[in-house]
């Protein structure tokens, strides 16, 4: 009954937590950890912040873009090995994308969680509407069924915005082996 309770509880936080994002909603694309990005909400060109780091401008639609993190396995023939990149897509030229860390790591709630990966991010997007770049390798056993992929601190910055912008963090599972 206690074991039941506390994965309850443990659950329902986790859902609470992964639905928090103050500037982008989170969301999959093409069946990636992924997040939507709309500059509309950060204003126009004459984007300022305040005292409080606060973003304030004009608000003007911009379009939307997706940031998305996809593993792809048989890197060098080898069936665990996963190559990882960020990938883009949408309206807005994206200069770079960088993140304090990307954590690829086991999806258990109830046990300390094994981190296959988990370095800094930052890529050069070459001002591009649409891209993808490799970050790197990851060794992931055979016996693992599905990771989680995570962002702490991402942020783009858009040619649009002249700005780095918090974008909300990629925070989702993906199946492998």
């Amino acid at each position: 009954m206690t074991k039941k309770f506390i994965t309850l509880i443990l659950t329902i936080i986790s859902v609470s937590l992964l639905s928090l994002s103050a500037f982008a909603q989170s969301d999959e694309y093409q069946g990636e950890p992924a997040i939507i990005v709309d500059l509309g909400e950060y204003g126009s060109t004459t984007l300022e912040k305040d005292v409080n780091g606060n973003y304030y401008g004009e608000i003007s639609p911009k379009g939307l873009t997706s940031v998305s993190c996809t593993l792809s396995g048989g890197t060098g023939g080898i069936p665990n090995l996963y190559q990882i990149y960020i990938n883009w897509k949408g309206t807005n030229r994206i200069i770079n994308i960088k993140a304090r860390k990307l954590t690829v790591s086991t999806t258990s709630a109830l046990k300390d969680k094994e981190k296959y990966y988990d370095k800094p991010l930052h890529i050069d997007c070459e001002s591009t509407t649409l891209g993808y770049k490799s970050i790197g390798t990851v060794m992931i056993p055979t016996s693992t069924k599905q990771v989680r992929i995570k962002t702490t601190g991402l942020q783009c910055y858009f040619n649009d915005a002249d700005n780095w912008i918090s974008t909300g963090n990629i925070n989702g599972l993906v199946s492998v082996n």
